[in-house]
């Protein structure tokens, strides 16, 4: 059986709750190569300088450095990582921060299981993905 070319890519996941980086590192770890996770913004961007994932995947709530903050200091460093939100946000007015941040990709926590992997590989392929209902304000 092929190997999809995604399985070689380098993801980085940050989120402060231990269990959802847990089970989200569990999830994709089958299909894809997890560098590292972090629990906050700050790790975020030094996992980034090190590790040089092709996607990160964070959460925007976290102590100190929010991940919008961090996208934007990976946006302003020149890194080539792809940023992807997970989160519970579900209102415009985030998809906007996370999209002015840099974010490539926007999905919803309820729906990680059908969206995630999506977003991921969209992201591997330069496309923007974002969650239902809140696709249609930007697709």
């Amino acid at each position: 059986m092929k190997e999809r070319p995604s399985a070689r890519s380098r993801i980085l996941l940050a989120d402060d709750h231990r269990a959802t980086l847990a089970a989200v590192k569990s999830f994709l770890e089958s299909t894809y190569n997890i560098v590292g996770a972090v629990g906050d913004g700050q790790s975020l961007v030094q996992a980034v300088e090190q590790l040089r994932p092709d996607v990160a995947v964070t959460d925007i709530c976290m102590p100190g450095m929010d991940g919008l903050a961090a996208a934007r200091r990976v946006r302003e460093l020149g890194s080539n990582t792809r940023v992807v939100f997970l989160t519970v946000q579900g209102g415009p007015e985030y998809l906007q921060a996370a999209i002015d941040a840099g974010a490539i990709g926007y999905v919803l926590k309820y729906r990680l299981a059908t969206d995630l992997p999506l977003a991921i590989d969209a992201a591997l392929a330069g496309q923007r993905f974002i969650s239902p209902p809140l696709d249609d304000l930007y697709l």
